[in-house]
């Protein structure tokens, strides 16, 4: 990645177990800079998205559809930044909020998700752009709502139980499944949800024992579809900011040269 110097990513999350997992770890990586905004401990969600170059919107416990204050100001947020060209990225619960924010619907699931599921690669041009050589992929889920694809986007991933897994729209790109998420967050949410998984437990829910047994084969194989994702869409933040910085020193030349 180009160490071209741009605005922070902004990180957006809700709840305390829900954090940016291995997107915060692929930008330190890429040494992108990154501003991790925690609504579930008080802080305030931005009122202008002009000072970042990126908009991340994490995983949540909450439907979109909940009548609450922060919501209706990420969905603000996010509508600037489409309306900004400034790309948006959301996992599940923010993929939702994406969808939304573009005139799409979020409802009830067919059947929850919960675990370890195959996903597929759309065949269109776009879907491959963004997935290169990948035709399916194991995906980690953990969802009771899903979205429908907003006008004018597509779909790029598809699904068994829930037909509708990524989408995008020029820079934006929103995923139903955890795609972020480490071992360590999938331990968390199993243990401490391991009432639930046994009473779920059926054609959309994983068994803790089953989840468990194929995440030394799965995640590596979701995390090497994450890296293709996140280096497609941090592709688009680094040259929007590099068009706009052309721009600026394009006007400013000008400017002098009007001078002379």
């Amino acid at each position: 990645m180009s160490s071209f110097s741009i605005k922070p990513i902004a990180i957006i999350e809700y709840d305390l177990d829900n954090g940016p997992g291995y997107f915060a770890e692929y930008l330190h990586g890429e040494k992108i800079p990154y501003e991790h905004l925690r609504i579930d401990r008080g802080e305030a969600v931005p009122k202008s998205i002009t000072p970042f170059g990126g908009l991340c919107l994490m995983g949540g416990s909450a439907s979109v559809n909940d009548d609450l204050p922060w919501i209706a100001e990420v969905l603000t947020l996010t509508r600037q930044a489409i309306a900004s060209e400034v790309p948006v990225i959301g996992h599940c619960f923010g993929g939702q909020l994406l969808a939304k924010a573009l005139g799409g619907n979020v409802t009830i699931s067919p059947e929850p998700e919960i675990g370890w599921g195959n996903c597929e690669v759309e065949s269109g041009a776009l879907a491959q752009e963004w997935f290169g050589k990948v035709r399916e992929f194991p995906a980690y889920q953990w969802h009771f709502e899903s979205f429908s694809i907003p006008e004018n986007a597509t779909r790029i991933l598809r699904g068994a139980i829930c037909p509708n897994q990524a989408f995008v729209l020029g820079p934006h790109i929103g995923f139903q499944p955890h795609i972020e998420i480490d071992e360590k967050i999938i331990r968390l949410w199993a243990d401490k949800d391991r009432a639930m998984l046994k009473k779920l437990s059926g054609y959309g829910v994983q068994s803790y024992t089953k989840m468990f047994a194929d995440i030394k084969k799965n995640l590596p194989a979701m995390r090497a579809v994450t890296q293709q994702i996140y280096g497609m869409w941090l592709a688009n933040v680094v040259e929007r900011q590099m068009s706009i910085t052309s721009d600026v020193i394009a006007r400013s030349a000008a400017t002098k040269q009007s001078r002379i």
